[in-house]
């Protein structure tokens, strides 16, 4: 487990180390941690490594707000799949 401040572990702020495949699923009018800042990282991470990039997914479900998420079925199990797939299902 790593551990370290919160900037040490941001991984917009260290978009050169890390090369992840990451699925996000976010509500759409979340304003707690909105939806903007997973579009920003996919964005910068395809412009600097574009197979990287290629290997995010942002995906918004549609008029829901962030405790929305831990109630919404559909969210859910896009999350379980992701989580359970053990890794790149391409």
């Amino acid at each position: 487990m790593r551990s370290g401040s919160p900037a040490q572990l941001d991984p917009m702020l260290h978009i050169d180390r890390d090369r992840p495949w990451i699925a996000f699923e976010c509500a759409d009018v979340d304003t707690h941690v909105p939806p903007d800042g997973a579009e920003r990282f996919k964005g910068v991470l395809a412009e600097r490594h574009p197979a990287a990039g290629a290997r995010v997914t942002v995906t918004r479900h549609a008029g829901r707000g962030h405790l929305d998420g831990a109630r919404d079925e559909a969210l859910l199990d896009a999350c379980l799949r992701r989580l359970t797939a053990g890794g790149d299902p391409a």
